[in-house]
């Protein structure tokens, strides 16, 4: 790799952590774990929970909107979650899906897109993807 080049990384997590997600949560709330603040024993709020979709920077925009490993990581941290709620007795305050944009990544620059809408770089103008329109939806019930 040469001098400035950036490397993108793909790790497929997104099949195991939604579960994990939950068990950290569910058990974070358990009266036995002294190292967690009470506050989180309180209450639970998520936040920058998202990932990158392997190469969506070189897609066409028709196929960047279409972000169905993204979608699929949403399903299924959103089903988690639920179920540490319903299930599990958690009380989540908050849930920040990362992020609301492409944007401007330090270790990246915009060479990485993170969002959960579009963002054409020359004109500013942002698309939904179909991730946020699940978020919408999810977020609505």
């Amino acid at each position: 790799m040469s001098m400035g080049e950036t490397l993108e990384v793909y790790i497929p997590f997104r099949e195991l952590f939604p579960q994990q997600n939950r068990s950290c949560i569910s058990h974070s709330q358990q009266d036995d774990m002294a190292i967690v603040p009470q506050t989180l024993k309180d209450f639970a709020i998520v936040t920058e929970n998202g990932f990158t979709v392997k190469d969506e920077r070189s897609k066409l925009i028709e196929q960047a909107l279409q972000d169905n490993d993204r979608l699929n990581y949403f399903k299924g941290i959103t089903t988690s979650l639920k179920a540490a709620v319903l299930e599990d007795g958690v009380d989540v305050r908050a849930y920040f899906a990362w992020s609301f944009l492409d944007n401007f990544e330090w270790a990246d620059g915009y060479i990485t897109r993170f969002g959960i809408t579009y963002l054409d770089y020359e004109t500013q103008q942002r698309y939904p993807k179909e991730s946020a329109k699940f978020l919408v939806k999810v977020s609505l019930q």
